[in-house]
């Protein structure tokens, strides 16, 4: 399997050549049911799997707790998430969080890794991007984020299990009471599990009791949480249970290792915890001494094999200036999902569907996918110049006037825009609002540029098409006033003369023809592979602005073109 430099050096600075999934491959898993409802949620990840998870799977969740998904994934898509597994299970230095248990031969062998995702593209777009979420979300009915991912491992021969316990998460808040935060825990198959090497048992009667989390006596003794059903299951096969499920596993006695991906998410209404998760885990196991009889720190609490702690490898590969982590891109990614998750219109349809029509024109246009990313994502800047929402927490008091999110990012200094303009004129200069925001965000030059650029084409096609000008709404003649007018001779010369023209040209027409109601293309879930491609560099914030200006293709003032400075087009 080839992989690119940068990421193997985001996977393992000591490997010279990884066999870890690359950028290309996490496209793997998003060939299901890959076109999401106009009026849906934004989604990261194919459509909810209701072909896959029924009325039956529903059915079960609700009065046991838990459902079996069988035989739903395709045989190379099985064999590629064992390929992965392996990968992760090999590497023996990286930003992994692992458990060793000592073996009765003496040898210590790994029974757990934690926290890949971030480090791995075909593990991120399994989890984050592919059919597991998907299919959650079909089973609760609403948007799921990944919240943290293992694999346990049960080595052949009497690896150990799991004593019966249910899992606590928090949401890291003060006013979040602990164990009162639900999660749906994903279990998949990477290999058979049977009652011989352990698979999970399930104490759905106490679960269907509702009694919440059940703690140990004041005598010490613990709760009694059964009776317990064996959930085998063949590889590939997945169940899902909520965090207040009881659950454990025998040891293995069989001669073959078993291994179980496990993917835990929470509502993404509740929020992202991923990051912050797992920076709490790696300060905990900073603290785990190296004497396997005294364990600090965050540990595999509830196993009975004979847990053995080696000292933390990396808590995060060391990353080359300039450079950006998977992590730092799926961040970003996060933050445009927020931004567009607020189902605010553009005429007859979404601006999401507005943005995911043209890019579905520059698809069948033949355009490269920096050019299908500004597509997408051309009016940004609308969302960026509206007033921000109240929400919990926020510094601003509600005496005062509410910033728009360019505003709070500082893009309206930047830009030259009066923080005291309107909502109207905001929003008119959404092509520079919207380019300064992607520039920060770590975007390709093109990306932004072609973004930037669709606001100036409509500008040089009122001043070289006479008739254009006839065909724009009375909104969008409105907002020509603010944006500076049809372009004079000398501005259009130099736009000409400037890089990519005719695919700024492109975008324009391709904006113009993204307002049907009745055009169901593809949604923002099949493009997001396309996104993180284009995020080429760490983001930044409004301090670095001043950098940023020297990238830009064009030298304004305001809105009139004077120049073109040297382009890292």
């Amino acid at each position: 399997m080839q992989t690119s430099d940068d990421e193997s050096k985001l996977w393992c600075r000591e490997l010279e050549t990884s066999e870890m999934a690359t950028e290309a491959d996490a496209g793997d898993f998003e060939a299901l049911d890959t076109t999401s409802g106009e009026e849906g949620h934004v989604l990261t990840y194919p459509a909810p799997l209701t072909s896959v998870v029924t009325d039956a799977h529903r059915e079960c969740w609700q009065r046991n707790g838990y459902a079996v998904v069988r035989g739903w994934l395709k045989p190379s898509e099985i064999d590629r998430i064992v390929e992965m597994v392996d990968e992760v299970e090999r590497t023996e230095v990286g930003p992994f969080h692992t458990y060793e248990e000592l073996e009765g031969s003496g040898k210590v062998v790994t029974s757990r890794t934690e926290n890949f995702a971030d480090h791995h593209y075909g593990m991120s777009s399994l989890l984050r991007h592919g059919p597991i979420p998907a299919a959650v979300h079909a089973l609760v009915g609403e948007p799921v984020t990944l919240y943290k991912e293992k694999i346990n491992y049960k080595r052949a021969g009497g690896g150990g299990g799991y004593v019966p316990h249910q899992d606590g998460y928090t949401m890291f808040h003060k006013e979040a009471p602990p164990y009162s935060f639900t999660t749906q825990v994903a279990m998949l198959a990477v290999d058979d599990c049977m009652v011989a090497n352990g698979c999970a048992m399930l104490g759905s009667e106490c679960w269907r009791r509702r009694e919440g989390f059940l703690v140990a006596d004041h005598t010490g003794k613990e709760p009694d949480m059964g009776p317990y059903i064996p959930m085998e299951l063949k590889k590939g096969d997945m169940l899902i249970y909520d965090n207040y499920m009881p659950h454990w596993s025998t040891k293995n006695t069989t001669a073959f290792d078993r291994r179980v991906l496990f993917a835990v998410y929470n509502r993404r209404a509740d929020g992202d915890f991923h990051a912050r998760y797992y920076e709490v885990e790696a300060a905990n196991r900073r603290n785990v001494k190296t004497d396997p009889l005294k364990l600090k720190g965050k540990a595999n609490v509830f196993f009975t094999g004979k847990p053995f702690v080696l000292p933390p490898t990396v808590d995060a590969v060391p990353v080359q200036p300039g450079a950006v982590t998977l992590a730092q891109k799926e961040a970003v990614l996060s933050e445009i999902v927020q931004l567009y998750d607020d189902k605010s219109q553009y005429g007859v349809v979404s601006q999401l569907w507005h943005g995911c029509q043209s890019a579905q024109q520059a698809l069948d246009a033949g355009a490269d996918d920096d050019t299908v990313v500004a597509a997408l994502l051309h009016d940004i800047g609308w969302k960026l110049a509206k007033e921000a929402p109240w929400r919990a927490g926020d510094p601003q008091s509600a005496g005062q006037p509410r910033q728009s999110l360019a505003d709070q990012l500082g893009i309206l200094s930047f830009c030259g825009i009066d923080s005291d303009a309107n909502d109207e004129q905001r929003r008119a200069q959404h092509d520079v609002i919207g380019a300064t925001y992607l520039r920060m965000r770590g975007f390709s030059e093109k990306v932004a540029h072609l973004v930037e650029g669709h606001v100036l084409t409509k500008r040089y096609l009122t001043f070289k098409e006479p008739d254009y000008y006839d065909l724009l709404s009375p909104g969008s003649r409105r907002t020509l006033i603010f944006q500076g007018g049809p372009m004079s001779a000398s501005e259009a010369a130099i736009f000409e003369a400037g890089p990519h023209f005719e695919l700024c040209k492109a975008m324009r027409r391709w904006d113009e023809g993204a307002k049907s109601s009745t055009w169901k293309v593809s949604g923002f879930e099949t493009h997001v592979n396309r996104v993180l491609s284009a995020i080429t560099e760490p983001a930044c914030d409004a301090a670095r602005a001043a950098e940023l200006s020297a990238r830009t293709s064009f030298i304004r003032q305001g809105n009139t073109i004077a120049g073109i400075r040297a382009s890292r087009l």
